[in-house]
C-alpha cells in the first residue's frame, strides 16, 4: 500500500510540470461551428428512422474534440405510430469514439414514456454509429420501445463557420 501512495506522490509531482499555464497550447481553440440537419436509423427490436437539427463544433487538431447537441425526433411506423421527441449531446475528445446522452419522450398520442438513453460508439466527421440503452424513467409498461439498438446517422451540414 505504502508504495502505490509513493507511486502516486511521483505520479502528482510529475504532472505539475506537464505543461505550463502561460502556453497558448494549453488553450483549446474552436476550428469550425456546424449547423445541419441529421437523419438516422436505429434498430432493436423495432426499427425507428430518425431526424432532426443539430449543432456542433470542432476543437483545433492539438486538442482534438467535438461537441454536438441536437433536437430531432424518432418515428416508428410498425403495428402502430410511436413517435419519440429527443434532445440529446454526444461528445468526444482525443478519439473518435463519441459517447452521448439523450433524454427522449415517447408517444403513441394515447400514452407515453420519457426515457434517458446513454450511447457509445465511433464516429468520423459526418458518420456516427452507436450502441444505445434506454432506460425508462415513466412508464415502464410501455412495451413499444427498444431496450437495447444499435444506431447509424448522418450528418447534413448545412453551415459552416470557421473560426
Amino acid at each position: 500500500m505504502s508504495k502505490l501512495i509513493i507511486f502516486w506522490q511521483i505520479l502528482s509531482v510529475l504532472q505539475g510540470y506537464a505543461q505550463s499555464e502561460k502556453s497558448d497550447s494549453a488553450k483549446i481553440k474552436i476550428r469550425a461551428d456546424y449547423k445541419g440537419i441529421y437523419t438516422g436509423y436505429a434498430q432493436g427490436k423495432f426499427g425507428f428512422a430518425e431526424l432532426g437539427y443539430f449543432t456542433s463544433f470542432l476543437s483545433d487538431e492539438r486538442h482534438w474534440g467535438f461537441i454536438t447537441k441536437y433536437a430531432g425526433a424518432e418515428i416508428k411506423i410498425h403495428q402502430r405510430l410511436l413517435m419519440g421527441f429527443k434532445i440529446g449531446l454526444t461528445a468526444a475528445a482525443m478519439s473518435p469514439t463519441p459517447i452521448g446522452l439523450n433524454l427522449i419522450y415517447y408517444t403513441d398520442f394515447q400514452k407515453g414514456s420519457l426515457v434517458f438513453r446513454p450511447e457509445y460508439g465511433i464516429g468520423i466527421e459526418k458518420i456516427r454509429l452507436t450502441y444505445g440503452y434506454n432506460i425508462r424513467l415513466v412508464n415502464n409498461k410501455f412495451d413499444t420501445i427498444n431496450t437495447h439498438m444499435a444506431l447509424l446517422a448522418y450528418y447534413f451540414n448545412l453551415k459552416k463557420q470557421k473560426k
